[in-house]
Protein backbone atom coordinates (compact mmCIF):
# COMPACT_ATOMS: atom_id res chain seq x y z
CA UNK A 1 0.00 0.00 0.00
CA UNK A 2 2.78 2.09 0.92
CA UNK A 3 3.64 1.62 -2.88
CA UNK A 4 0.83 2.68 -4.09
CA UNK A 5 0.78 5.70 -2.11
CA UNK A 6 4.45 6.69 -3.52
CA UNK A 7 3.27 6.21 -6.54
CA UNK A 8 0.42 8.48 -6.72
CA UNK A 9 2.24 11.46 -4.78
CA UNK A 10 5.02 10.94 -7.35
CA UNK A 11 1.90 11.22 -9.83
CA UNK A 12 0.59 14.40 -7.88
CA UNK A 13 3.90 16.52 -8.14
CA UNK A 14 3.82 16.17 -11.84
CA UNK A 15 0.04 17.01 -12.01
CA UNK A 16 0.87 19.90 -9.90
CA UNK A 17 3.67 21.03 -12.00
CA UNK A 18 1.79 21.23 -15.36
CA UNK A 19 -0.67 23.33 -13.65
CA UNK A 20 -2.94 21.51 -11.64
CA UNK A 21 -3.59 23.20 -8.49
CA UNK A 22 -4.65 20.86 -5.86
CA UNK A 23 -7.10 23.54 -3.66
CA UNK A 24 -9.10 24.02 -6.82
CA UNK A 25 -9.04 20.13 -8.15
CA UNK A 26 -12.12 18.41 -7.85
CA UNK A 27 -9.30 15.45 -7.67
CA UNK A 28 -10.59 12.76 -10.23
CA UNK A 29 -8.42 9.50 -10.35
CA UNK A 30 -7.73 7.19 -12.96
CA UNK A 31 -4.98 4.44 -12.35
CA UNK A 32 -3.11 3.96 -14.98
CA UNK A 33 -3.53 0.58 -17.30
CA UNK A 34 -1.61 -2.76 -15.51
CA UNK A 35 -1.84 0.03 -12.34
CA UNK A 36 -5.57 -0.56 -11.49
CA UNK A 37 -5.21 -2.59 -8.83
CA UNK A 38 -7.68 -3.07 -5.36
CA UNK A 39 -4.75 -1.44 -3.74
CA UNK A 40 -4.11 1.60 -5.81
CA UNK A 41 -7.41 2.15 -5.77
CA UNK A 42 -7.74 1.69 -1.83
CA UNK A 43 -4.66 4.08 -1.61
CA UNK A 44 -5.95 6.89 -3.82
CA UNK A 45 -9.34 7.03 -2.16
CA UNK A 46 -7.22 7.48 1.42
CA UNK A 47 -5.70 10.36 -0.28
CA UNK A 48 -8.80 12.08 -1.06
CA UNK A 49 -9.47 11.05 -4.66
CA UNK A 50 -12.27 10.40 -6.38
CA UNK A 51 -12.34 7.82 -8.86
CA UNK A 52 -12.57 8.40 -12.11
CA UNK A 53 -15.06 6.06 -14.49
CA UNK A 54 -13.04 4.30 -16.68
CA UNK A 55 -14.50 4.61 -20.37
CA UNK A 56 -13.22 4.74 -24.12
CA UNK A 57 -14.20 7.55 -26.34
CA UNK A 58 -13.73 5.27 -29.17
CA UNK A 59 -10.63 7.53 -31.16
CA UNK A 60 -8.62 3.86 -30.80
CA UNK A 61 -11.57 1.90 -32.81
CA UNK A 62 -10.69 1.94 -36.58
CA UNK A 63 -14.40 1.82 -37.64
CA UNK A 64 -14.81 5.16 -35.47
CA UNK A 65 -15.56 8.56 -36.74
CA UNK A 66 -16.04 11.87 -35.50
CA UNK A 67 -19.41 11.48 -34.83
CA UNK A 68 -19.42 7.69 -33.53
CA UNK A 69 -16.75 9.43 -31.19
CA UNK A 70 -19.35 12.45 -30.41
CA UNK A 71 -21.71 10.49 -29.87
CA UNK A 72 -19.63 8.25 -27.15
CA UNK A 73 -18.99 10.99 -25.59
CA UNK A 74 -22.60 12.23 -24.82
CA UNK A 75 -23.05 8.83 -23.29
CA UNK A 76 -20.87 8.74 -20.92
CA UNK A 77 -21.79 12.66 -19.98
CA UNK A 78 -25.22 11.77 -19.73
CA UNK A 79 -24.41 8.09 -17.79
CA UNK A 80 -26.48 8.07 -14.56
CA UNK A 81 -22.97 7.80 -12.54
CA UNK A 82 -21.56 9.88 -9.76
CA UNK A 83 -18.18 9.57 -10.87
CA UNK A 84 -16.41 12.03 -12.48
CA UNK A 85 -15.66 11.30 -16.13
CA UNK A 86 -12.10 11.07 -17.51
CA UNK A 87 -11.66 11.09 -21.23
CA UNK A 88 -8.20 10.06 -22.86
CA UNK A 89 -7.85 10.89 -26.20
CA UNK A 90 -5.10 9.60 -28.52
CA UNK A 91 -3.26 12.58 -30.22
CA UNK A 92 -1.42 10.36 -32.17
CA UNK A 93 -4.19 8.91 -34.21
CA UNK A 94 -5.59 10.17 -37.55
CA UNK A 95 -9.40 10.62 -36.12
CA UNK A 96 -8.31 12.24 -33.04
CA UNK A 97 -5.41 14.75 -34.22
CA UNK A 98 -8.07 15.47 -37.24
CA UNK A 99 -10.77 16.42 -35.16
CA UNK A 100 -10.21 17.02 -31.48
CA UNK A 101 -10.65 20.89 -32.11
CA UNK A 102 -13.97 19.81 -33.45
CA UNK A 103 -14.52 17.71 -30.23
CA UNK A 104 -13.25 19.88 -27.25
CA UNK A 105 -14.73 23.02 -28.51
CA UNK A 106 -18.56 21.89 -27.25
CA UNK A 107 -16.50 20.48 -23.78
CA UNK A 108 -15.33 23.69 -23.08
CA UNK A 109 -18.43 25.62 -23.84
CA UNK A 110 -20.06 23.77 -21.98
CA UNK A 111 -17.58 24.24 -19.04
CA UNK A 112 -16.09 21.12 -18.77
CA UNK A 113 -12.01 21.25 -17.54
CA UNK A 114 -9.91 20.44 -20.07
CA UNK A 115 -5.91 19.22 -19.17
CA UNK A 116 -3.25 18.12 -21.39
CA UNK A 117 -0.62 15.17 -19.89
CA UNK A 118 1.44 13.30 -21.75
CA UNK A 119 2.50 10.01 -20.69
Amino acid sequence: MDAAREEIHGWAVHAEAAGCNPATSSRPFRAPFLLDTPNMTTAATELAYRIASDQTVGDTAPVFGLRAIERQIQRILHAPDEQPALFVFHDILPVTSYHLGTILEPLQHEGHSLRHFSA
